[in-house]
């Protein structure tokens, strides 16, 4: 390997490849160190045997379990992910990395909207394509995980209050937003597609990373799906806030819905998805079409 240290230390934005690779990896193993430690201090203050919570925890946790568990997740989440996207950034970018990154591009008010607005419309399709995937059979130890991640989110999901309600938004919605964006589209996609010079490429391999690395495979389609969209939002946009804001709106909705289902139990969702109402995945895919065509119309002009 040919490289002078002076030349890639010296100017971040020419470092061979390799050492911006082995200094991400770095970061981001900083990023989940510092949450795992942050997290062992939350469970000695509280007196807890973390892996006993999580191991017992369900929908049937009392409340001081489940702020415990969310405390857990949003202090993993924003150190793995926000905190570490940001430490990459500054590491490897140094200066320049909001704009590496598209956080400091410039995004038309219409056109935040149209990407905030995609979180809503191509939700009913999301769960169409979500029925389809839980059709597909899975291995048992991949069930057996499926059924313990899903214990988890319910007792998480589980909102006696407001004030649960805007800890679930936070955790839930705005912080993935945020931290996802920062290090699946701001560096993987925008990386790939600097290295490989194909758009479409960057866009799906990161789809597939992003769906792969949440270990929910009965679910694997629709978010990669979803992937899939922010990734195109940022390409159309090239603003990193238009997938945060998709992403934000996205999550969001299913964080409020699991607090209507609390409050309304008539309106709760089964244990086992319905099948998906054909006319709203048809208006769902109208709709999102036509958001879409609004952004690339934006990219165009």
């Amino acid at each position: 390997m040919n490289y002078d240290s002076k030349t890639d230390f010296g100017d971040p934005l020419r470092m061979d490849w390799t050492w911006k690779l082995i200094a991400m990896i770095l970061c981001l193993g900083v990023g989940w160190l510092l949450g795992s430690a942050l997290n062992g201090i939350w469970a000695t203050l509280a007196d807890t045997d973390s892996q006993a919570l999580i191991r017992s925890f369900g929908k049937d946790s009392p409340l001081k379990d489940r702020n415990l568990m969310r405390l857990f997740n949003l202090t993993a989440h924003f150190c793995t992910f926000t905190l570490s996207g940001i430490l990459i950034g500054v590491v490897v970018f140094r200066r320049g990395w909001s704009r590496e990154f598209g956080l400091s591009a410039g995004i038309k008010p219409v056109a935040l909207l149209s990407a905030a607005l995609l979180g809503l419309t191509i939700f009913p399709l999301a769960q169409a394509v979500y029925w389809l995937n839980q059709q597909i059979p899975l291995p048992e130890a991949l069930v057996r995980q499926e059924s313990k991640t899903d214990a988890m989110v319910a007792g998480m999901m589980l909102m006696d209050s407001g004030w649960e309600l805007a800890f679930n938004l936070l955790i839930a919605a705005l912080v993935p937003a945020v931290g996802e964006e920062l290090i699946f589209r701001g560096l993987v996609q925008n990386q790939l597609e600097k290295q490989t010079g194909r758009t479409h490429l960057a866009v799906w391999i990161t789809a597939v990373v992003f769906s792969a690395i949440h270990f929910q495979f009965a679910g694997f389609f629709a978010r990669m799906l979803l992937g899939g969209v922010l990734g195109y939002t940022l390409v159309w946009t090239r603003s990193l806030w238009a997938p945060i804001a998709l992403h934000f709106v996205f999550n969001g909705w299913q964080v409020a819905g699991a607090y209507l289902a609390g409050e309304h139990p008539e309106i709760a969702k089964p244990d086992t998805p319905a099948a998906p109402s054909i006319p709203l995945v048809i208006i769902s895919v109208l709709f999102t079409f036509a958001l879409i065509r609004g952004l690339y119309r934006e990219r165009e002009g």
